[in-house]
């Protein structure tokens, strides 16, 4: 059986250690004490949240901000280079190279 020391100001526990348990602010402790996680019965592991952990779902539709939803059927979709990446606008032309159009 392994033996525990648990520091009195802060409640840290240590493995059992002569030197450590010589000092008086160490006290030792059973396995029990030192880790009562480890020691529960079936009916305490198996306790229901008493937080309602449910999400809400919202329901389908379009949410869809309708300055998106235009630009969304002009029929334009990302540019791409040949490696395909996006491709940035040039801000200095007045096109837009960053959306093409649909193929």
């Amino acid at each position: 059986m392994i033996r525990w020391l648990r520091n009195t100001k802060d409640g840290e526990i240590y493995e059992w250690d002569e030197i450590l348990a010589e000092n008086p602010l160490t006290e030792e402790v059973t396995e029990e004490q030192a880790f009562p996680e480890k020691f529960l019965d079936k009916k305490k592991k198996a306790r229901k949240a008493k937080v309602n952990l449910e999400t809400e779902v919202p329901e389908e539709g379009d949410s869809t901000p309708e300055e998106l939803a235009e630009e969304a059927t002009k029929g334009l979709v990302r540019a791409r280079n040949d490696k395909g990446h996006y491709v940035k606008d040039d801000p200095t032309t007045p096109q837009n190279e960053a959306w093409v159009k649909k193929k």
